[in-house]
């Protein structure tokens, strides 16, 4: 999305508009198979992850984007990294993240570790379900569930539909949270 849209709309982690994630980007780069990133700000952690939010230069203008960078401590490890990528390459579908580019390199800071970089959309609301519900419920005049009974039917449509499109491509999801 580019800034001019994204600035438009609201975003939950206290972050109102665009040039808030604008002024957090660095001059680090990070080297993708068909681009580079400028990286910004850490908007989420994992246990085998951490995502930034990070800027591509386009015909267009900067773009912000969501980059997942996760290290790679063995071969087992870059197997199961490769094996999504192999994933989203695959499957098509409006309710899967799209993967718009990778990368594989030598980590700076750990010897033999590889990491890996997946550029992803970002989202308008980042982080899980759960993040969603828990931002939601410390308004204090906060109703006990934020989605009513339509919008909780609409989103596990689209659960449902995006966990069909990949069985239907030959995968198994392992980690539904």
């Amino acid at each position: 999305s580019s800034l001019t849209s994204w600035a438009k709309k609201g975003f939950t982690q206290g972050l109102s508009q665009a040039s808030d994630y604008v002024g957090s980007i660095s001059s680090e780069t990070v080297e993708l198979s068909s681009c580079s990133v400028k990286l910004g700000r850490k908007i989420a952690d994992g246990g085998f992850s951490q995502v930034y939010v990070v800027q591509r230069a386009t015909v267009n203008g900067p773009e912000l984007f969501a980059l997942k960078r996760c290290l790679a401590h063995s071969k087992e490890d870059l197997n199961d990294l490769k094996n999504e990528i192999s994933i989203h390459k695959a499957v098509s579908s409006p309710h899967v993240l799209k993967l718009y580019d990778y990368g594989v390199a030598n980590s700076r800071k750990l010897s033999g570790v590889k990491e890996v970089s997946l550029l992803f959309p970002l989202l308008d609301k980042p982080g899980s379900m759960y993040d969603q519900m828990e931002t939601h419920l410390q308004n204090e005049t906060a109703s006990v569930w934020p989605y009513n009974e339509k919008a909780a039917a609409e989103l596990m449509t689209g659960v449902c539909t995006g966990l069909k499109s990949i069985h239907e491509a030959g995968y198994m999801h392992r980690d539904i949270k």
